[in-house]
């Protein structure tokens, strides 16, 4: 099983930083592109909502780890931001116009349509959301 771990600062770079090392990972390890991209675009809107969403003050940390195997490849994202359970989240409505509908939530129809799994668990003060992509 081959793992990797990061953490960083949950600021407007971060999710430069992370796509530029999962890719790194993936590469070594060789994943299939799609597998990589798809892996690489739910980050990209996870991290990009702990960033804007997740701190009030200043910018927070986050951890992420990757484990892969011959079965899936699956990521586990923590920061200590405000607790968010994208399980329990409103879903957001695709019918009317767009004018109708608020605002936000399709990242979560995004994640959910790329990923093969999805769980979250509040630790404390940590949040722990960990991703699946079955190889």
């Amino acid at each position: 099983m081959a793992r990797g771990r990061t953490r960083l600062a949950a600021d407007e770079r971060a999710v430069a930083r992370v796509i530029g090392w999962v890719e790194r990972f993936c590469n070594h390890h060789q994943l299939s592109r799609a597998v990589t991209e798809v892996v690489c675009l739910a980050l990209e809107e996870v991290v990009s909502n702990i960033v804007e969403h997740g701190s009030e003050r200043q910018p927070g940390q986050l951890s992420l780890e990757l484990h892969c195997d011959r079965r899936a490849l699956s990521v586990v994202i923590e920061d200590g931001g405000k607790p968010f359970d994208p399980k329990r989240a409103v879903p957001t409505r695709t019918d009317g116009t767009l004018a109708s509908r608020r605002e936000g939530g399709f990242g979560l129809l995004l994640i959910n349509g790329l990923m093969d799994d999805i769980m979250y668990q509040r630790a404390g003060a940590i949040n722990r959301l960990k991703l699946v992509k079955h190889l």
